[in-house]
């Protein structure tokens, strides 16, 4: 079967009738002298993409402006102490009143951002609670007078994008205040990595209790639990996705599998609007999270669309919402298809998730070393952001009985180096190269389509696959975990499973997969080896054995009070 792959909704900007010479290029050729660049604003993939026809310039867009945080080197020493061990502020969590006090762009930032923005024509919709984003409608002629640049259509192999032609550039007393500008480009938008099929009889798939008892979840859904049993009561999962789900679907999936007993809320929260429009991804990501912990109340926040500019207003709304203990996305975008200013502004806000103790699971990705289907290595965000958890994809083997008997590397399972993330100082222990570029992934889940799992999606039951999987999985387990250690917060978990890596706890803990690679058919990719490597990390999860050590280390070095303190 032909693997399917999320086709973006695109604004098909139509070719203007007057005549280039007099109009397509005004824009970008009055430039006011005092203006300042604001650099990584263009896809680096537009560098292969061929020239078309400049863009309607009656066309409607809407943008995000990303501002840049106050305060950005006492911002950086604050994330440091967090996740220190020996400082008195480790884990002490700060508040999204504390963020805003401190870090965020002030008032009169915004104001600035908002006269520019409306001296051009363009009408401001909503400013983030942070005061970290600014959106706004204009048509293109607008958007270009607005930021001296051109949108032009573009070519890019069997698809049409609109993008900027050059990076946008602002007045200079614009500088200290403008991050990013994200919408201007069809290149940057994000995809989901999930695959499904109608079940045929010859395949293998696992259902949520089979896949508690494979990978040992402490939890009732588990055969072989034993007496450690937790649900995930008291704790919220967040799940952060395009589009929406029949809640008809997720009902009569938990109600199918009698062992899951859901008691914990569900909750959908829309963010720049709500839509009626059906995905699969928020389907199966409710469906696992909600399974694996049946306690747990998960909040859906959803988007429209699967742009950038409103993603931006996603992650940046469940931020400075903070509800939820354990964050689970499962759409990605290829490093090499945006700007970098533009995962800065994302960044910025699972960054604010990390101060405030939240817990983020990203997947991978599904082109194995090559992101997006090219033939160039190629990572997949936010999976390589420091600030979150990327799950990898294997290929699982069970007994009859459905104890683990052994993983290998999915061969599309994503992996690889940042080509913008510096490598944070706690990925390091046996295995990890020592470049200086962020590498992923950091641990993984079952993945493959031949040991797929059950999803039941618009009155249908499918076998899924895909890292999707991963994210809402360990969200799931995550929950287990945070009710046995009381509800204590526990933030960024990536630096905790280095940790684990490096320990003696490592062969029981962990299932170290040392066998496949992730060419995904497109070249020979990386081959999986001991310890950690660029198709699945550390490998996947031994769920009893690694909460023993979580546990364990609960007074030791790993978790402290979940109190909020006061910034210095």
């Amino acid at each position: 079967m032909p693997r399917l792959r999320w086709s973006p909704l695109l604004f098909l900007l139509t070719v203007s009738a007057v005549p280039l010479l007099l109009s397509s290029f005004a824009a970008a050729s009055e430039q006011p002298s005092a203006r300042v660049t604001i650099p990584g604003n263009v896809a680096p993939a537009l560098q292969d993409a061929t020239y078309m026809n400049h863009s309607d310039p009656n066309a409607v867009l809407t943008i995000v402006v990303g501002l840049k945080r106050h305060n950005e080197a006492e911002f950086t020493d604050l994330l440091d102490r967090l996740y220190d061990a020996d400082s008195p502020d480790y884990h002490r969590w700060i508040t999204p009143t504390d963020f805003l006090a401190k870090f965020s762009p002030s008032q009169a930032d915004v104001e600035a951002v908002r006269q520019h923005l409306e001296s051009h024509g363009l009408t401001v919709n909503r400013v983030s609670d942070n005061r970290v984003l600014v959106q706004a409608t204009g048509t293109v002629a607008q958007i270009e007078e607005a930021f001296a640049i051109n949108i032009n259509v573009y070519q890019l192999g069997a698809e049409t994008h609109f993008s900027n032609d050059r990076n946008p550039s602002v007045p200079a007393s614009l500088k200290d205040v403008v991050e990013s500008v994200a919408g201007l480009s069809s290149l940057e938008t994000m995809h989901h990595a999930s695959n499904f099929e109608q079940q045929p009889a010859s395949t293998i798939f696992y259902t949520p209790p089979q896949i508690a008892s494979i990978y040992n979840f402490p939890s009732r859904l588990n055969t072989f639990h034993g007496k450690t049993i937790y649900d995930g009561t008291g704790e919220t999962i967040a799940i952060a996705t395009s589009y929406t789900y029949l809640t008809s679907d997720v009902d009569y999936f938990w109600t199918y599998f009698y062992q899951i007993e859901r008691t914990g809320t569900l909750t959908n929260i829309c963010v720049n609007g709500c839509t009626s429009t059906l995905s699969y991804e928020p389907t199966l990501d409710v469906e696992s999270a909600g399974a694996q912990a049946p306690g747990a109340n998960l909040i859906v926040y959803e988007i429209p669309s699967s742009s950038f500019s409103d993603d931006d207003l996603l992650y940046s709304q469940i931020a400075s919402d903070d509800s939820a203990q354990i964050v689970s996305t499962s759409w990605y975008a290829c490093e090499s298809n945006t700007g970098t200013s533009v995962m800065k502004t994302q960044d910025a806000s699972f960054a604010q998730m990390a101060t405030e103790g939240m817990t983020v699971f990203a997947i991978s990705g599904d082109y194995g070393a090559y992101a997006c289907d090219t033939t160039h290595l190629n990572p997949a965000f936010p999976g390589t952001d420091p600030n979150v958890t990327a799950v990898g994809g294997t290929t699982l083997n069970a007994t009859s009985l459905f104890k683990y008997k052994s993983e290998s590397a999915w061969a599309c399972s994503g992996g690889g180096a940042s080509t913008y993330f510096a490598k944070p100082t706690w990925q390091a222990g046996p295995g990890v190269p020592s470049s200086k570029k962020r590498d992923i992934p950091d641990i993984a889940f079952d993945a493959d389509g031949n040991t797929g799992q059950d999803t039941y999606y618009q009155g249908a039951w499918y076998t899924g696959y895909g890292t999707s999987y991963g994210a809402p999985n360990m969200a799931g387990y995550w929950a287990l975990v945070l009710e046995a250690l009381k509800g204590k917060r526990t933030g960024n978990v990536a630096p905790l499973f280095y940790k684990l890596g490096a320990s003696s706890s490592y062969t029981t803990d962990m299932h170290d997969v040392t066998s496949g690679s992730n060419g995904c058919s497109i070249a020979s990719g990386y081959k999986a080896t001991k310890n950690w490597d660029y198709t699945t990390g550390w490998g996947s999860i031994n769920g009893t054995s690694a909460l023993a050590y979580f546990e364990a280390h609960r007074n030791g070095g790993i978790y402290t009070q979940d109190i909020p303190r006061a910034l210095r």
